[in-house]
């Protein structure tokens, strides 16, 4: 598959985050506890360098935040789930065409059961998954953009 992916791409840079976040369910499954670690740091080294080198990117912060979410509390990477969840709130609204429709819902749905948000900026993620619900765009008028 990656032979066939134009290099310097979007597609590339999709590609590698996948393959990260793969890495660390790998290591979820791994059996040996020395094969989890080695695993676990593969795919956080791929994750964390493609999004130091693509801060915007919502579809792999989207990937490292999901790797990271759910990891035992001696591993998380409590400050990267942070921004990632913060970085997602803050941006969704605005990027209705960073993911397909069904997984925009499906990413704005996680980061409202995942990112304890409050106020305006749940409000506003709340709007986004009745817009879609209904299969509208969001209307950034309404969304106070």
């Amino acid at each position: 598959i990656r032979s066939s992916i134009p290099a310097d791409s979007e597609e590339e840079l999709t590609f590698e985050a996948y393959r990260g976040a793969l890495q660390v369910v790998q290591a979820k499954h791994a059996r040996w506890p020395g094969n989890k670690l080695k695993h676990l740091q593969r795919g956080a080294r791929i994750l964390d360098s493609l999004v130091a080198e693509n801060p915007d990117n919502l579809e792999v912060r989207y990937l490292r935040l999901s790797s990271y979410l759910f990891l035992p509390f001696f591993l998380r990477r409590d400050d990267s789930v942070a921004v990632d969840l913060q970085t997602l709130a803050s941006n969704l609204p605005e990027s209705p065409d960073a993911f397909s429709p069904p997984l925009y819902q499906a990413v704005v749905r996680f980061v409202l059961e995942n990112g304890g948000l409050e106020g305006e900026e749940r409000t506003r993620l709340e709007y986004l998954l009745e817009e879609g619900s209904q299969g509208q765009q969001p209307d950034q008028g309404r969304l106070g953009l």
